[in-house]
């Protein structure tokens, strides 16, 4: 869902010759948190992950969470450790990891939102369960479907860095 960007993310995306891939559009630029709630509507898949501006996966991300996903029927979320690049030269300034047992983070996100959005692959069936994401925030929609799915589900920390985000920090 491209949401009216300016740089060269449609051209870049019609290049990809996948018949997985599909691009939609927006005409005008509606905000992180309107496109998303329009994206749900295209989903096919049983599975979804989210990708934001300039992030990226490691390769093996979204295979290594099928897997986890399909083996696991009780959980209905899995996130990976994360590193924090600067937009500049691409430099690490930030890790999001954890050692502690799935329980435990999952416990802790009731207080702290502690997993990057772009890190999780959730199911699909569970999220159109707990009614998506909110059209009632404006910020933190990722945060509330979060905490949603796994109210009714469990939760698994691929303990790889297999997501990256860029940011404007330094």
């Amino acid at each position: 869902m491209d949401d009216a960007s300016l740089d060269n993310t449609v051209k870049i995306i019609k290049k990809i010759k996948d018949k997985r891939i599909r691009l939609y559009q927006n005409l005008k630029n509606l905000g992180l948190g309107k496109s998303r709630i329009k994206a749900q509507r295209y989903i096919k898949g049983k599975y979804v992950t989210i990708i934001d501006g300039d992030d990226f996966f490691e390769k093996k991300k979204i295979k290594e969470q099928v897997e986890i996903l399909n083996r696991n029927s009780n959980i209905g979320l899995v996130s990976t450790w994360t590193k924090i690049l600067n937009s500049k030269d691409k430099k690490v300034i930030r890790e999001f990891k954890s050692y502690k047992n799935n329980n435990h983070i999952k416990k802790n996100l009731f207080y702290l939102n502690s997993i990057p959005h772009s890190s999780i692959m959730y199911r699909k069936n569970l999220a159109q369960k707990v009614g998506w994401y909110s059209k009632k925030l404006d910020y933190a929609q990722d945060y509330d479907l979060t905490l949603k799915i796994l109210g009714i589900s469990d939760f698994y920390l691929i303990r790889k860095f297999l997501t990256n985000i860029t940011t404007g920090e330094k």
